[in-house]
């Protein structure tokens, strides 16, 4: 997955040239909302892209779901309710 280039473009903003989100809205054009949205995409992207397991395989899908070393996703352990003993 290769980052768009408004995506690579505002992660340069906020991550090389140091600018703040409101700074990336009035140099863009663009709303807050947007430019949060852009960034937590832009991250994502890149996190999948570049995160790897030893053998190569991608360490997350393209929900952001960790995966395991054979791509099988890691399911997280929900808790369970305690639930009142029967008689």
């Amino acid at each position: 997955m290769t980052l768009s280039k408004p995506h690579a473009e505002i992660l340069d903003l906020h991550q090389v040239q140091k600018l703040s989100y409101r700074e990336i809205a009035g140099h863009l054009g663009i709303s807050l909302g947007t430019v949060k949205s852009r960034l937590n995409r832009a991250r994502l992207a890149h996190k999948i892209e570049n995160d790897r397991h030893p053998n190569g395989n991608p360490k997350w899908d393209s929900l952001g779901r960790e995966l395991d070393v054979c791509g099988g996703v890691i399911a997280p352990v929900v808790p369970q309710p305690n639930l009142p003993e029967a008689p």
